[in-house]
């Protein structure tokens, strides 16, 4: 039999990436699909009311397959403590006899809860990639739940920031480190003043450049405050 990836992912693109939430999974996966024969993915996609038009569809590209799985979303406390095992149930009846090697989820719920029941059922390890915020681990550990029962019953757990691997070692022994990476094929050093040009920006003169979504915790305010005294 050859070798197979079952990824579980709060969020994942649709085809085109018009709906590009999970662009990082997505990027990722393109890489780790040269080690595996298959890769199957679930997303959740729940029916919402008031956001029927993000509603994506099954596709594949190279060796992933990728399912969005659909169910009836309710914005309560008690079925907000109950998607995780909801996920569950979802995942289990479509992948039931798939020959997995392992469970990545990436996100602790409802994806990660998923992912170590999906791994206890099919008998092989899970992992989960706690890619929370600093903010919302926070939250999540505070909530407790079903999120430390992810947390304790993964096989290990993935962290990018390296603060929060005592946190999480609290639940779990194997916690690993694993910083961001980039493709060196696409981002790489350019002449600055070939990049200005293409930027329609000055070619003389001090530009600051930084990148990153527009929220508070990024601390773009504090830069802006910062440049009226540089």
């Amino acid at each position: 039999m050859g070798s197979e990836l079952l990824v579980v992912t709060n969020y994942f693109p649709d085809r085109d990436n018009r709906f590009s939430d999970g662009t990082f999974v997505k990027e990722l996966l393109r890489e780790q699909e040269r080690f595996f024969d298959s890769i199957t993915v679930l997303a959740p996609q729940p029916w919402k009311p008031w956001n029927m038009n993000r509603e994506r569809r099954n596709y594949t590209f190279g060796k992933v397959k990728v399912h969005f799985l659909r169910y009836l979303f309710f914005n309560t406390p008690r079925f907000m403590r109950r998607h995780g095992e909801i996920l569950f149930q979802r995942a289990r009846r479509l992948v039931r006899g798939g020959d997995f090697e392992a469970v990545h989820a990436h996100f602790s719920w409802p994806a990660g809860y998923a992912a170590f029941r999906m791994g206890e059922e099919l008998g092989v390890p899970s992992v989960i990639t706690v890619h929370e915020s600093i903010d919302w681990l926070e939250v999540e550990y505070k909530e407790g739940g079903g999120v430390h029962d992810a947390w304790r019953g993964a096989d290990a757990l993935t962290r990018v920031n390296r603060r929060d691997i005592p946190l999480l070692e609290a639940f779990n022994r194997r916690v690993f480190h694993v910083p961001n990476g980039y493709d060196e094929r696409r981002f790489r050093p350019l002449d600055r003043t070939e990049a200005r040009r293409k930027l329609s920006l000055p070619e003389e003169g001090e530009i600051l450049f930084s990148l990153g979504g527009l929220v508070e915790r990024k601390g773009f305010h504090h830069l802006v405050e910062a440049m009226a005294h540089v």
